[in-house]
This record gives C-alpha cells, sequence and structure tokens, in this order.
C-alpha cells in the first residue's frame, strides 16, 4: 500500500505542476441556409492562410463539422496563443479581420465562442 500511495501521490503531483499559461480561442458556427459546399471550403482556405500572416497563432486547425451527431453547428476553428495579448493580436490583425468580413459574414446564421485556458 505505501508504494501505492507514493505512486499516486507522485501521479497527482506530476500533473497540478504549474505551467505557464496558454489561451484556447474555439469557435463553432451555423452557416445559413443555402450556404453551398464551395462557400463553406472556400471559408476554409481563406482561414488555413492566417497562420502564414499571423505569427502569434501557435496552433490552428479549422474545418467542417463531420457530422457525426445531430445538432453540431457545421463549421470549427480552434486557435491556440501564448497568451491573451498574442491572442488580441490575432483578434485585432487586419487579414483576420478580412477573412470574416468578406468570407464568414456574408454566409453566417450563429457564432459561438470560448477563450479557455490552456
Amino acid at each position: 500500500n505505501t508504494a501505492n500511495t507514493s505512486s499516486q501521490h507522485h501521479f497527482v503531483q506530476h500533473f497540478v505542476q504549474p505551467r505557464a499559461m496558454g489561451i484556447r480561442h474555439i469557435v463553432l458556427i451555423e452557416f445559413k441556409e443555402g450556404t453551398t459546399e464551395e462557400q463553406v471550403e472556400t471559408v476554409r482556405i481563406e482561414l488555413c492562410k492566417l497562420p502564414a500572416a499571423i505569427p502569434q497563432i501557435l496552433k490552428y486547425t479549422v474545418g467542417a463539422d463531420l457530422g457525426l451527431h445531430e445538432g453540431n453547428q457545421g463549421f470549427g476553428i480552434v486557435a491556440d496563443f501564448a497568451s491573451e495579448e498574442e491572442y488580441q493580436v490575432y483578434v485585432k490583425n487586419a487579414e483576420h479581420v478580412r477573412v470574416i468580413t468578406e468570407f464568414i459574414k456574408p454566409i453566417i446564421a450563429k457564432r459561438m465562442a470560448s477563450q479557455i485556458e490552456v
């Protein structure tokens, strides 16, 4: 039992060690009825260009929903940043704003977002 307790204690310590805080930005989009697959693919392509234009993005994943569960949103975006400041640079970046304005806003019905600590 002593070895087991020691092992558990080590396990807990490993996962509660403080680490640098980062920000994960999560966006779920529902497109308007009548939005074409080509429009969704254009959104994906334009969003995929952002990491090259915005060096503050550490990791960027975008894509259409796979349709595995009824009621899911149609599209997801997950972006990681080193800090809140880096995230704010992304939010205000002219290229990011252009992609939203030109490609997303014309076809969006609903947007949900959350920023969480990672």
